[in-house]
């Protein structure tokens, strides 16, 4: 049952949730598993083979996927938001000019600094 699902993890996944979930009165578990023409009747060989497949599956997957050559900016296909935000690099001077147009206020911040002190 595998091997007819080896291209389907769906179906895979409901093969072995039927070995794995037991029913009332019915144990009927394969009492061997064919891994590459290997009769594999260890429990624990073939929970490793298991392990092997589906720890290997996503690289194997992977090398099967065709990358075009031509490199392209995905960028060029996304829209401008034109009500995006731009923050511009600023200086020392600019800081220090907006906190000297503060307010002296007492009122302090979660680091409990108030406005008279960060002018200091």
């Amino acid at each position: 049952k595998l091997e007819h699902n080896r291209n389907n993890i769906k179906g895979i996944w409901k093969v072995l949730n039927g070995v794995i979930r037991k029913e009332t009165g019915n144990n009927n578990y394969p009492q061997h598993f064919i891994e590459r023409k290997n009769n594999i009747t260890n429990m624990n060989e073939a929970v490793d083979e298991f392990n092997k497949y589906f720890v290997s599956i996503g690289s194997k997957l992977e090398e099967k996927i065709i990358v075009d050559e031509i490199q392209t900016d995905a960028t060029e296909y996304v829209e401008r938001n034109k009500t995006s935000v731009f923050l511009r690099a600023v200086d020392e001077k600019e800081i220090y000019d907006i906190v000297r147009n503060m307010k002296n206020k007492t009122s302090t911040d979660w680091n409990e600094i108030d406005m008279k002190t960060l002018k200091c």
